[in-house]
């Protein structure tokens, strides 16, 4: 069962956790999209498992990943993912 996360701004599952990754889902519930609050998303999810790739599939199904532009995540970019994906 995935681990849902809800942080009053968007809304997504946390998937699958690797040694060196993270995948989510956007549950597209309504609130601020993954993708519009990213850098808040990427933060909380380094702040649980540091070091990790966020990888997240956005909601029109397309896989993505978040990537730091600086030490901290303040600010994100968004790149293709195109390796394994969890089966769901």
């Amino acid at each position: 069962m995935p681990l849902r996360f809800c942080n009053n701004r968007s809304d997504y599952d946390i998937v699958r956790v690797e040694h060196d990754r993270v995948f989510i889902i956007d549950l597209n519930l309504g609130n601020k999209s993954v993708t519009n609050d990213a850098d808040l998303v990427y933060t909380e999810l380094q702040n649980q498992w540091p070091n990790r790739r966020v990888i997240y599939k956005d909601s029109i199904g397309r896989w993505d990943e978040i990537v730091s532009q600086f030490i901290r995540g303040d600010c994100v970019r968004f790149k293709p993912y195109n390796e394994h994906t969890p089966q769901l």
